[in-house]
């Protein structure tokens, strides 16, 4: 497994793990046409978001973030937030999650940033990442997940 900075190379394989992503958030809602995903996608490439794609030894997408530097618009000191951190289903067992976060902790910190996560879904993630990570937990509230939070 290695992960990669995002190139075009990887765009479609990047919609549809953010289309997977939002309908594992949101299983009860009705999920709009594909022409949405790559409108929020094509967002973050103009804005200059931080993606990483997880890669296995074939070349095929694991997972990936989707970070960026928070100032509150100039209202507050810099924080490195940690927006998307997905990983597909088949791969959630093994080192991937891991593997992303500490390269987001890496780079925040190399920016002289904390990450700040907003959400902690599912699967043993907010154990993990308070073992492994000096990640600063977020208030949010994601309505319909799996596990009831």
């Amino acid at each position: 497994m290695r992960i990669e900075k995002f190139t075009l190379s990887y765009y479609e394989e990047l919609v549809e793990m953010y289309r997977l992503f939002i309908t594992e958030i949101y299983p009860s809602r009705k999920i709009g046409t594909n022409y949405f995903f790559h409108k929020v996608v094509m967002e973050w490439i103009k804005n200059n978001r931080d993606i990483n794609i997880a890669l296995d030894d074939k070349g095929k997408a694991l997972g990936f973030t989707m970070c960026y530097e928070d100032n509150n618009g100039g209202t507050t000191s810099s924080v490195y937030n940690g927006e998307i951190i997905y990983v597909n289903k088949q791969s959630r067992k093994s080192k991937v999650a891991y593997k992303l976060f500490k390269i987001t902790e890496k780079h925040a910190h190399s920016l002289g940033m904390q990450v700040v996560g907003s959400a902690l879904i599912q699967g043993g993630m907010a154990e993990m990442m308070s073992k492994h990570f000096s990640i600063v937990p977020k208030f949010v509230i994601m309505e319909g997940t799996q596990d009831g939070i």
